[in-house]
């Protein structure tokens, strides 16, 4: 699904995003000048930018800083899936990012080393940049691969300030559906274990003619339990 909607994009960037949430005001015109230099500056890097889950009960809904920062500190949104699964979404600093967001007026995107296996942050990428894994369930440890993979490859992870995602709802539980997926979904990321194995010693799967890194920086990619 997403190599899909990648595949028709007729456009040299693209932000890899779940369709139900709602960027905050001015996304693209706030990042546009950070943007630019993933075609000039900043070779095989991708921008990632902070998810935040909502009360649905909050309106207007937090698309601007200031309203984010009384949801957070009033306990009415915290960063996405922060409950059920943290470890995958974790950016730190979130305070830190906030206050300076608030301070500044120009968008700034810094350095963040990747985090562990679980880890799934979503980002903007170039269109030649690597695709998902089709091998496996969409929203089922697919992005986790990916990401993984884009550390392996030697890629470079920078967090946007500004700019930012929500998600009305905050989620507590999973569905039945979900708990039977994610168990399909983890037989089917074994597999990729096996191949992120090899990274160590010889090229397995590239989508670029470039051979990837033997680099220990990011570890080796773990079938999560959530």
């Amino acid at each position: 699904m997403r190599n899909a909607a990648r595949r028709g994009a007729g456009t040299n960037l693209h932000i890899v995003a779940d369709s139900e949430n709602i960027f905050s005001k001015n996304f693209a015109k706030k990042a546009r000048n950070v943007t630019q230099k993933l075609f000039n500056e900043w070779n095989d890097t991708v921008l990632v930018y902070r998810r935040f889950e909502v009360d649905k009960k909050l309106w207007p809904q937090p698309l601007e800083l200031q309203q984010l920062q009384s949801a957070l500190k009033e306990n009415r949104s915290n960063y996405f899936h922060a409950l059920i699964y943290g470890r995958g979404h974790l950016i730190p600093n979130v305070w830190g990012w906030m206050n300076f967001s608030l301070e500044n007026e120009i968008v700034v995107a810094d350095s963040i080393k990747y985090v562990n296996g679980a880890w799934e942050p979503q980002f903007i990428m170039r269109s030649t940049d690597p695709y998902h894994y089709e091998d496996i369930i969409t929203r089922h440890y697919d992005h986790q691969v990916l990401v993984n993979e884009l550390c392996r490859a030697g890629y470079k992870f920078r967090v946007l300030s500004h700019v930012y995602n929500i998600h009305s709802g905050i989620k507590q539980k999973y569905s039945d559906y979900e708990v039977v997926m994610m168990h399909l979904a983890k037989l089917q990321a074994v597999k990729y274990d096996e191949i992120a194995t090899s990274y160590r010693t010889n090229l397995v799967r590239c989508h670029r003619t470039a051979s990837y890194h033997r680099t220990t920086a990011c570890g080796d990619f773990i079938v999560p339990l959530r």
